[in-house]
């Protein structure tokens, strides 16, 4: 949820193969991909 929220309030656009997380050692696998339960492409983090 936390991550969520950091997107909508800032306004942030992630892109397939980047990574995120709370802190500089922390490294989320972001990836763009066709989706399991909805229409369309989704991302997916690696958590």
């Amino acid at each position: 949820m936390s991550i969520a929220d950091y997107v909508v309030t800032n306004d942030v656009e992630f892109k397939d193969g980047q990574t995120c997380g709370f802190s500089a050692e922390q490294r989320i696998k972001i990836t763009y991909s066709k989706g399991q339960f909805v229409e369309g492409k989704t991302f997916k983090l690696a958590y």
